[in-house]
């Protein structure tokens, strides 16, 4: 088996219909497998996904943890390529996966691939232009030889564009993420903690923009503060550089993305009584998500 492809699920019966749709399109040149993970969906997600030849797996809801339950796919899977899609991203076309895979096979110090993401139809454009501002159309490898003082300052000062990085696309070596498994103490950002320990163990970090999935999340304001707030939380247990927990970053993030997305409103693909409301909301969206970072990466416990 060369690629295992696994999916977590809870309520999902919005678009894991589509996502499957997608994933059981694609062309690639060996097998793969599908295994999804669910963790106590009430409504029809596990009867969409029983039209799909996907392994369905069950476990409590108090059983799951971003990290245990990505630990948990690995072991109940075959591929040497371990693939993560979360449920809400719908792959592009059907070569998602081929791209995805394709940089393992020309670097053997390739660790993890990310794909791009692109905005789903109706998000919120202070949303979008986050998913767009970290992504793009050029792709970039991201490695580091700590033991030259330079470059291991560089990193320390650039750590944040070092761990990006996400799981709604992504794919790891099968023998590293045993070696190296998902931090299990974490609340959130999993990912990027793997990314952090890996390249400073000396792997390469690769985004393939050729690899595709519509994904994007209109929250609540109380979802955007509660998830935003976590982010903080998870990060300020591994990254060293406490600058974001300061007032000063948390204000001039502030301002700075507010007017970035007025900007950015401007030429965005909406009607003139939506462009208007969200004239008035950006400057609430960015400081409630940058308010929440701020608490919960200031005021986050320690690691263990």
């Amino acid at each position: 088996m060369e690629i295992s492809v696994i999916i977590l699920t809870k309520d999902e019966e919005k678009y894991i219909g589509s996502a499957l749709e997608m994933v059981f399109r694609q062309e690639v040149d060996g097998d793969y497998e599908v295994i999804v993970i669910d963790s106590g969906s009430r409504d029809a997600t596990l009867e969409i996904v029983r039209h799909y030849p996907a392994r369905i797996v069950k476990i409590k809801p108090e059983e799951f943890g971003h990290s245990r339950t990505r630990n948990l796919g690995v072991q109940l899977s075959k591929g040497a390529y371990v693939v993560f899609l979360t449920a809400d991203a719908v792959p592009a076309n059907n070569t998602w996966l081929k791209n995805l895979i394709l940089p393992f096979k020309q670097n053997t110090d390739v660790a993890g691939v990310y794909s791009r993401q692109i905005p789903k139809r109706g998000c919120y454009p202070s949303e979008a232009r986050d998913i767009l501002v970290g992504t793009g159309l050029i792709p970039r490898v991201k490695s580091i030889n700590l033991g030259d003082p330079d470059q291991a300052g560089y990193f320390n000062k650039n750590v944040w564009k070092f761990i990006t990085f996400s799981n709604i696309s992504s794919a790891y070596r099968r023998d590293l993420l045993e070696q190296y498994p998902f931090a299990e103490d974490l609340l959130a950002v999993e990912d990027q903690e793997w990314v952090y320990r890996l390249i400073k163990n000396g792997y390469s970090i690769y985004y393939e923009p050729t690899s595709c999935v519509y994904h994007s999340h209109n929250d609540t304001l109380k979802k955007l503060y509660d998830r935003h707030n976590l982010f903080g939380l998870s990060f300020k247990e591994f990254v060293k550089d406490k600058s974001r927990g300061t007032c000063y970053y948390f204000i001039k993030i502030t301002i700075y993305e507010i007017i970035m997305d007025y900007i950015f409103l401007l030429n965005y693909a909406q009607g003139l009584i939506k462009k208007t409301v969200w004239f008035f909301k950006i400057p609430l969206f960015r400081i409630i998500k940058n308010f929440a970072f701020y608490q919960g990466f200031k005021n986050g416990t320690p690691r263990h």
